[in-house]
């Protein structure tokens, strides 16, 4: 014990008077990264970005991740297979918490300049009106709605589940949106189609505009009955995201 205290004494004799910082381990920063984005949407995925990590980085302090360090996370997760957007989101999380480890914590002083890798390539997966008309006839109803929704305003799943009467303004043809990627609310307009929509709803649920079996909708839309709409309308490699990116970008098939 007079040995642990001593050592503590003499590291913290050496950040007082010399400004060297005690080694901080890149675990150690992983716990309390996770604790401040415990709130995120995407925290999940925040999770399983750091466990892939753990391999790389997991025996190493803070100080020791230097550029080297980073060109074996490129050069390991390339020969995985996986494309630059995949590892440009591992580099991500890695620059995030070297930042706030240098900014908030104060735990270094310095970390290697992180790029992003060039070349990504944009996802452009759309459906034909046709393609649209079938996966709605084959969805159940709560899910056509919220595909129906989704097209017709370039809104996400949560932003869609998470839409109460309160903001709703059909007579403006508006909505006020709280559940927003950034979470800064936004209005967005109603065109036609997204109101029919909503007034098929209204009744439902005193609260939500979006529900099933009475409930609101709270499960992420890559559930099972997202995947069988899939299959029965026979469309691949197509994510419910890809909706709002085709309404976004002036693709209304509706």
């Amino acid at each position: 014990m007079e040995r642990v205290n001593s050592a503590s004494k003499s590291t913290a004799y050496r950040e007082v008077h010399f400004g060297i910082k005690p080694e901080r381990s890149w675990q150690e920063a992983v716990v309390r990264y996770l604790a401040m984005k415990r709130n995120l949407r995407s925290f999940s995925d925040v999770q399983r970005i750091c466990r892939l990590l753990d391999p790389y980085l997991g025996p190493l302090t803070l100080r020791q991740i230097d550029g080297d360090v980073i060109w074996s996370v490129i050069q390991g997760e390339g020969k995985k297979g996986n494309k630059p957007a995949t590892i440009n989101r591992y580099l991500a999380l890695i620059r995030s918490l070297l930042r706030m480890a240098r900014d908030e914590w104060q735990w270094i002083d310095s970390f290697p300049k992180i790029r992003l890798l060039p070349g990504e390539v944009e996802r452009d997966r759309w459906l034909s009106h046709a393609e649209a008309a079938c996966l709605i006839a084959v969805c159940p109803p709560h899910l056509a709605a919220l595909v129906r929704f989704a097209l017709a305003t370039g809104c996400r799943a949560r932003e869609i589940t998470g839409l109460e009467w309160n903001r709703v303004d059909l007579t403006r043809c508006t909505a006020w949106l709280n559940q927003t990627k950034n979470g800064t609310p936004r209005g967005v307009p109603l065109n036609q189609d997204a109101a029919d929509v909503l007034i098929e709803q209204v009744g439902k649920h005193p609260r939500y505009c979006f529900t099933y079996q009475g409930r609101r909708i709270a499960w992420e839309l890559t559930n099972s009955a997202w995947h069988t709409a899939l299959a029965k309308a026979g469309i691949q490699d197509f994510r419910f995201h890809d909706l709002s990116l085709m309404a976004s970008s002036g693709g209304n098939v509706l």
